[in-house]
């Protein structure tokens, strides 16, 4: 699983939810570096905030969806600055699977990733212990 925030504390906490149950985590802090991690190493989901330095997690997605390679990913984002309809509108609309909000439960985090796991025919959290 990629996680892409600038800020690492955001990255820590996700890599602290994720990894006891797990998922590999890798960390990007923008729109260049996660788009790079996403091509050097295949993911089974992207965690995205959507306000970084250097661009948006709309910037990210848009690059990812456009990429073949990369399109097919369960795109997810969570923010705690873009709340209202019409962000989470414009997220879903660029494709990506969830618009979640923070603060968010570790357990209803790990449910909305779980979903989208499935839903997109990938690995879900105990199915399989090399992710």
């Amino acid at each position: 699983m990629l996680v892409v925030d600038n800020l690492p504390v955001n990255r820590e906490l996700a890599r602290s939810i994720l990894e006891p149950h797990g998922f590999r985590v890798l960390g990007a802090e923008g729109v260049e570096d996660g788009l790079a991690v996403a091509r050097a190493h295949p993911c089974d989901l992207v965690l995205s905030d959507v306000c970084m330095i250097g661009g948006t997690g709309y910037d990210l997605i848009r690059l990812m969806k456009a990429d073949p390679r990369l399109a097919p990913i369960p795109f997810v984002f969570i923010t705690s600055t873009m709340m209202n309809e019409s962000d989470r509108l414009t997220g879903l609309g660029l494709g990506a699977a969830r618009y979640l909000f923070r603060p968010l439960d570790p357990e209803a985090l790990l449910t909305e990733i779980e979903s989208c796991l499935r839903e997109a025919g990938r690995i879900a959290r105990g199915d399989d212990s090399d992710r």
